[in-house]
């Protein structure tokens, strides 16, 4: 398998789009926040996890946003850890690591056509308060800034294009 190139340039683009928040931004596997690098990953890839469809329900019922990019909620959701600085600490913050990690071990464990049950646990996990807070933060940002919104996107997806175009992804 060919080794991919371009990634320096990639993550320099997309950290140059969220500049604003003072966050570095590093291609990877999936949308992560690290606090103590202040360093959000995203996918390049093709991502269309039926968590993100999740999210995307699920910040259209609780906070009534009707029209969502699902990456960049995403990204902005990553964000939002950074931005609220939400590293919860003491008991709540055991409370959601706690958590975290019985929810993710039953979704491992859960039947893939079992939606309705991987629905449950992904609800479980937004709901979770950092995770809450996060997600306010970004729907808050995506209502509030439209325009800046809008140029992230183009940003980004100008990035990610130019390294699908340099590997011949797509062609």
């Amino acid at each position: 398998m060919a080794k991919l190139k371009g990634y320096k340039k990639l993550n320099k683009r997309v950290t140059k789009a969220l500049s604003a928040f003072n966050v570095t931004a590093k291609a990877g596997t999936d949308f992560a926040y690290y606090w103590q690098k202040e360093l959000i990953t995203f996918p390049v890839l093709q991502y269309n996890s039926f968590g993100e469809e999740c999210l995307v329900e699920f910040v259209k019922d609780r906070f009534d946003l009707a029209e969502v990019d699902p990456w960049t909620l995403f990204l902005l959701h990553e964000v939002g850890h950074h931005m609220a600085n939400d590293e919860i600490e003491g008991a709540i913050g055991q409370f959601c690591w706690d958590e975290k990690e019985r929810i993710e071990k039953e979704m491992v464990e859960c039947a893939e056509d079992d939606l309705e049950g991987l629905k449950r646990l992904h609800y479980q996990y937004f709901n979770l308060p950092e995770e809450l807070m996060a997600t306010q933060w970004a729907v808050n940002f995506i209502k509030k800034h439209p325009k800046t919104v809008d140029h992230l996107i183009l940003e980004s997806e100008k990035a990610i294009n130019k390294f699908y175009k340099k590997n011949k992804i797509g062609c």
